[in-house]
């Protein structure tokens, strides 16, 4: 979810922009811009269910029971390809 948000903070920035705003703040965002990204993550710490997950994403879901299994298969088909460990 991080770099959901991460995203999201660059492509409203604009990559041209963004890289002239970093230069003149030392590689700081700018105030609204941090803010913004700041806010963002706080919402992370509040998804307190599946749904609330794939929803936060901006994935389609049904119900936690749902959302469960789609995340389950998630986690077999990374597993499958080596994305990661048992």
């Amino acid at each position: 979810m991080f770099f959901l948000h991460l995203f999201d903070t660059i492509q409203k920035a604009g990559n041209q922009p963004l890289a002239k705003t970093l230069d003149a703040n030392y590689g700081c965002l700018d105030r609204k811009l941090e803010n913004e990204f700041q806010q963002k993550l706080f919402s992370i710490i509040k998804v307190e269910s599946y749904t609330d997950y794939l929803k936060t994403l901006g994935l389609p879901v049904e119900n936690d029971a749902q959302s469960h299994i789609k995340i389950v298969q998630a986690f077999k088909n990374s597993r499958s390809k080596g994305y990661h460990g048992e």
